[in-house]
């Protein structure tokens, strides 16, 4: 992400502050929820080291994954969850 680019998401956020920011990620296993959840974990620790990292830490209070389950996507390819 470019300086310019949290300049404009910066903007944003103050027209409209209740705004998140993320992706959709989509949950292909229910093995282990314990694992999820550290994957989740995971996932949260490197994007907020990253945003810290690059001077853009304020972000992350905005961030919010949107978490897709489904056990019928279970072990699903790429081209089953487009679909």
């Amino acid at each position: 992400m470019t300086d310019q680019d949290c300049v404009c998401i910066r903007e944003q956020l103050l027209r409209y502050p209740n705004n998140k920011l993320g992706f959709v990620i989509y949950r292909l296993t229910y093995k282990d929820d314990a694992q999820w959840a550290h994957f989740m974990d995971h996932v949260n620790e490197c994007t907020r080291h990253g945003l810290e990292g690059s001077g853009d830490g304020d972000l992350f209070s905005h961030i919010d994954w949107n978490v897709q389950e489904d056990p019928k996507l279970e072990d699903a390819n790429t081209d089953k969850v487009r679909t």
